[in-house]
């Protein structure tokens, strides 16, 4: 199965990878090249000396700084898949080299005290914000048609009750069903040309439809095989691993009977995949 970057490395682009910590965390040198990556920059790729640190991480800024330094660099397209470092746990902490600036005021612990977990957090997404200013407006200035995808793997894990607070709820005690809005995260695409896509203003969307929406609004040939994404996102949304989601985003849980028409639609998505992943080209001729 051909991940993005194979299918962008197939259509002429340069496939780059960046993450602004250790190379090795999850394997990533080891198994980027598999996915199709021509070039992974590391930490290492930064200069210590001249590089700006939030926290004990490099700073967002530094790192869009590096994405535009690679970007300039790039003699062919390019396709970039970039990590950052400078918001990951923890939170408990507070550091000199950068400003606690963001304050809850109506999100309080039981004792009216302030979530300091959460507003360190916050601070740092002010930061990454500052950070991403400079991306956008760069790229806007650029007379090279770029596409930017810009996500969120996960919520961050802040103070016990933070969650509690916000959602007023108990979160230890709710159902599956109502903590699905603590397993979204948001998105954004943004170009600097007509990309004419209403892509991200019509919901929730998982990764497997976002990958290949990015592939078709790029103008990128992508395996037959493929097809089946755009015929399966017509009736849902996205495929998580707690909920499927129909087409007007409404969610039904694993436990849930699904109508008959999603359920025969996602019986035959998985039969495709099965096919992808346990039969090869050849063996699949000989049948």
């Amino acid at each position: 199965i051909e991940a993005l970057p194979h299918l962008f490395k197939d259509n002429g682009y340069s496939t780059v990878a960046l993450h602004s910590f250790d190379g090795d965390w999850w394997e990533r040198r080891e198994k980027y090249p598999l996915l199709g990556f021509d070039t992974f920059y590391t930490r290492d790729d930064f200069d210590p000396e001249n590089t700006e640190f939030v926290r004990r991480y490099i700073s967002d800024m530094d790192t869009f700084k590096k994405i535009t330094d690679i970007y300039e660099s790039s003699e062919e397209p390019l396709f970039l898949f970039c990590v950052t470092m400078q918001n990951h746990a923890d939170f408990s902490m507070r550091y000199d080299n950068m400003k606690y600036d963001i304050k809850l005021n109506n999100v309080l612990t039981a004792d009216g005290e302030h979530f300091d977990y959460a507003e360190n957090y916050l601070s740092l997404l002010r930061e990454s914000d500052d950070a991403l200013e400079y991306l956008i407006e760069y790229l806007r200035n650029s007379d090279e048609p770029t596409i930017v995808v810009f996500f969120g793997d996960h919520y961050p894990t802040l103070d016990s009750d933070f969650y509690d607070a916000l959602l007023n709820t108990d979160v230890g005690s709710i159902t599956i069903e109502d903590s699905l809005p603590m397993y979204n995260t948001s998105y954004f695409v943004w170009a600097n040309y007509d990309i004419g896509s209403s892509l991200g203003e019509d919901g929730i969307i998982s990764p497997n439809f976002l990958g290949q929406d990015i592939l078709d609004m790029a103008g990128i040939e992508s395996p037959a095989s493929r097809a089946c994404l755009r015929v399966l996102h017509e009736e849902i949304s996205a495929i998580s691993a707690i909920a499927i989601y129909d087409n007007d985003g409404n969610p039904y849980g694993y436990s849930e009977q699904l109508p008959d028409e999603l359920q025969k639609i996602l019986d035959d998505y998985s039969f495709i995949q099965y096919g992808l992943i346990y039969y090869s080209d050849s063996e699949s001729d000989d049948e």
